[in-house]
């Protein structure tokens, strides 16, 4: 069946992507990149992963935007319907230390609530794929948490430095595995397969690698 819209419903649908451009066009993006994957032979690859769990954390971010929903791994109050932006780390930006001066200087430029999304140009970047980064508007109040997710039993092989990245960083991956619970690396929290299957929802849930399923 075709569905029709009057024109001044499809103008106000409009305006209220107009202020959202940059992650609509990130998700694009990010889907485009999901949808090459899923349909070769890197349906189950690292990079198909990858490319999942961003457009999850970009979809929760949309979700929490407009609908004020608690994000789920990083801590922004209840009924905040934080604004959202989106950065990436420069080259010259690869260790932790740089990376939280260079992060510091763009929560300065948010004066009120906000979620970031920050990912790294270097391919190289030690531990973390990117950062979450909730701004009440306050450098000193930013809660800055990074992630990683692998499509592997592999668990972080060092320490999340919690007095650089203060929200420490948490693993997405399948595996439920007891013994990474019991004993994580310091700073570190690993998300269940079933916290996994609910943060990626219904959606996405075909996405993840079968042997998780």
């Amino acid at each position: 069946h075709l569905v029709s819209y009057p024109l001044c419903y499809v103008q106000e649908i409009f305006k209220k992507f107009r202020s959202l451009h940059n992650a609509i066009m990130m998700l694009l993006n990010i889907l485009n990149k999901l949808d090459t994957h899923l349909s070769s032979s890197e349906q189950h690859s690292e990079l198909a992963w990858e490319s999942t769990v961003e457009v999850a954390i970009i979809l929760r971010m949309l979700t929490a935007h407009w609908f004020g929903d608690v994000f789920p791994f990083i801590e922004v109050p209840s009924g905040i319907k934080p604004q959202l932006a989106f950065r990436t780390l420069p080259d010259e930006c690869d260790t932790l230390e740089k990376a939280k001066d260079h992060m510091d200087s763009v929560i300065a430029e948010y004066n009120t609530p906000t979620l970031i999304y920050v990912v790294s140009a270097n391919a190289r970047f030690p531990q973390v794929e990117g950062f979450l980064i909730y701004t009440s508007g306050s450098v000193t109040s930013a809660k800055t948490m990074g992630f990683q997710m692998k499509s592997s039993n592999l668990k972080p092989c060092k320490d999340m430095d919690t007095n650089v990245i203060n929200g420490g960083a948490v693993l997405i991956r399948g595996y439920d595995i007891e013994e990474d619970r019991q004993e994580p690396k310091c700073g570190w929290n690993y998300m269940t397969s079933e916290q996994v299957r609910d943060f990626l929802g219904n959606s996405l849930l075909l996405a993840m690698p079968r042997h998780w399923l």
